[in-house]
């Protein structure tokens, strides 16, 4: 928050900026520069100030106040953190209020943050195999939000014409940078037992199967899960379909879907065909039929 933009002269001035319950006021963060105010309106930060030099500093969990100098004409910017840790990160914007002070004149600021991914649990993409064609390879990410949660379950639904087996699926860890940008991290490999789950269930008729993998512990960040299934369809051209599930728990139960199809192409060749009968006889010499005939293939 930037005050003192007029840079009239200060007295019984202060900044004060209530923390809203959304977010935590990270301890210690809270720091004031001078400021030089250029012509379009714009400002660039000056030194730090310190204690020594005039202001004071007031923390709370609950806010944060400066009590700036008396007498200064300066132009002054309160900068401190909030983090979200430890919250479901589903709102578009985190609003924030500060009010500036003077002479007993209190003039309102207000700003708002949207966090990158904020409400995205589970995504999902897919592409057949560049290598090998008899398979789709599938990447979901869980919990883009970086949303802290726990009990948190995928199921995933392939359509029938694709076959999965545990030990193609593998999670991976992440790297995320300051702007939220997510970037898949081999380096991380969750261990299945220890970290996660994961119960694949075929229904033997239809072929289809449900997978489902548990996280095991709480999770604070986000995660990829890949794994490659086999493409079961005779049609030379086909679609693959593939829907996710994602459940969680927090100071409420998240619930997600997403679904993604992917087109394939067969490249070992197809045949169509109908339905028809054969009806076989085994005679002798004088083509008289045979008692007892038993054919085995």
């Amino acid at each position: 928050m930037a005050a003192n933009f007029n840079q009239q002269e200060l007295s019984n001035a202060s900044i004060t900026d209530p923390i809203s319950d959304d977010q935590n006021y990270v301890s210690g963060s809270a720091k004031v520069y001078e400021a030089t105010i250029n012509k379009n309106g714009t400002y660039t930060l000056g030194a730090e100030v310190t204690s020594d030099m005039g202001i004071k500093i007031v923390e709370s969990k609950g806010s944060v106040k400066v009590e700036l100098p008396d007498g200064s004409t300066k132009a002054y910017v309160l900068i401190f953190e909030t983090s979200l840790e430890g919250n479901l990160i589903n709102q578009k914007e985190y609003k924030n209020k500060a009010t500036f002070t003077n002479k007993d004149i209190s003039h309102d600021l207000s700003a708002s943050v949207t966090p990158a991914h904020q409400g995205e649990f589970v995504t999902k993409d897919g592409s057949q195999s560049s290598t090998d064609s008899n398979y789709v390879n599938w990447k979901l990410t869980v919990n883009a939000s970086q949303s802290t949660l726990k009990n948190v379950e995928v199921t995933d639904n392939p359509s029938s014409n694709q076959y999965i087996v545990a030990k193609d699926i593998l999670i991976y860890g992440t790297s995320i940078d300051a702007s939220g940008n997510i970037t898949e991290n081999k380096n991380i490999i969750l261990e299945q037992g220890k970290d996660y789950s994961v119960d694949i269930q075929t229904d033997n008729s239809t072929g289809a199967q449900t997978v489902k993998i548990k996280f095991l512990s709480e999770i604070n960040t986000a995660y990829v899960v890949e794994y490659r299934a086999l493409i079961t369809s005779d049609k030379a051209n086909d679609v693959v379909t593939n829907q996710a599930h994602i459940t969680g728990d927090n100071e409420k139960t998240i619930e997600q879907d997403v679904e993604k199809d992917v087109p394939v192409t067969n490249h070992n060749g197809s045949a169509n065909g109908s339905k028809g009968s054969v009806t076989l006889e085994k005679v002798g010499p004088g083509k008289a039929k045979l008692a007892g005939a038993h054919l085995q293939l």
